[in-house]
């Protein structure tokens, strides 16, 4: 068992794994959606802990165990545990989400005027809203009025809050809508910050790169390099000419191909999503004790 996709901090497990794990409690896990426009995920109940991944608002996700204004649950999208803020939680029938935000980022507004007085809500890609209404303002715009969750450090964790605004409906997609071209979403994301456990618009690592551009295409990845990996696919022998969406894996590093010879990843050496030639970075990573590319995969 894989401890990223178990649902067991040491003491609580999720009901159906009684015989998998020793727990001292089995419960029915609660289904929640995030509120935050960015939560992390912890690796334990604490600011200071490693922080393991993220949830953009709307994103479902079961809870497990409450310890101390802190929620042990597992992500519903890609089943990846941790540990979340409660204030970051919210019921979740708090909102029915129908659309998702495809543009890099977005700004919530207060009222659908490309002119408007209000200071607007910067939502990322990939956040899950509600869409309730449309109109078209005096520019011509056409704009979607959505609903969030939202949550007030000044309030207690069962004082969710809704936000209703409006968003430009040019960023908007359905959710059943699918992309076509992962390396497409991963050019959107060109030059977002490099975040270690970051997986959103507004800084990400490596993997997120990838399960997010794939997963956009209805493909889901699991979450880390090595679990990507070792995940299915065909892998590809050193003679095998690369092609656009073909992943390249290093130790705790992964990287898209855009054609044969570049390729396009979130690192640390640029600290950004960049993009370069494979072989440029296959002798960057040697020279610096990275190893050699350890697979090929074609996923599919």
């Amino acid at each position: 068992m894989d401890r990223r996709q178990t649902p067991f901090n040491g003491t609580v497990a999720a009901k159906g794994w009684e015989t998998r794990v020793d727990a001292a409690r089995y419960v029915d896990p609660v289904p929640h959606r995030c509120v935050a426009v960015v939560s992390e995920l912890r690796s334990d109940p604490s600011d200071d802990a490693p922080r393991t991944s993220e949830m953009v608002n709307g994103e479902a996700f079961d809870v497990i165990d409450t310890q101390n204004g802190w929620c042990f649950g597992q992500c519903a999208g890609d089943g990846y545990v941790g540990w979340v803020r409660a204030l970051a939680l919210g019921p979740a029938h708090i909102i029915q989400p129908s659309h998702k935000i495809i543009n890099r980022h977005t700004l919530l507004r207060g009222q659908p005027d490309l002119k408007g007085p209000d200071r607007p809500l910067r939502l990322p890609y990939g956040t899950l809203l509600e869409a309730t209404d449309t109109a078209r303002d005096k520019s011509r715009v056409d704009w979607t009025r959505v609903r969030i969750g939202t949550q007030a450090e000044a309030v207690s964790a069962d004082e969710t809050l809704l936000h209703e605004g409006w968003v430009p409906s040019r960023h908007l997609a359905p959710l059943d809508r699918l992309e076509t071209d992962p390396t497409a979403v991963a050019r959107l994301l060109l030059g977002t910050p490099y975040l270690w456990g970051g997986k959103s618009s507004f800084g990400l690592d490596c993997s997120a790169l990838v399960q997010f551009s794939w997963g956009a295409c209805g493909v889901a990845l699991p979450r880390d390099s090595d679990q990507q990996r070792n995940g299915t696919g065909e892998a590809l022998d050193d003679a095998t000419r690369l092609r656009s969406g073909d992943l390249i894996f290093w130790t705790g590093h992964v990287a898209m191909m855009l054609d044969d010879r570049l390729m396009i990843h979130a690192n640390a050496h640029h600290m950004a999503v960049a993009i370069e030639p494979l072989a440029e970075t296959c002798a960057r990573i040697e020279a610096a004790g990275g190893g050699p590319v350890l697979r090929r995969l074609r996923v599919g």
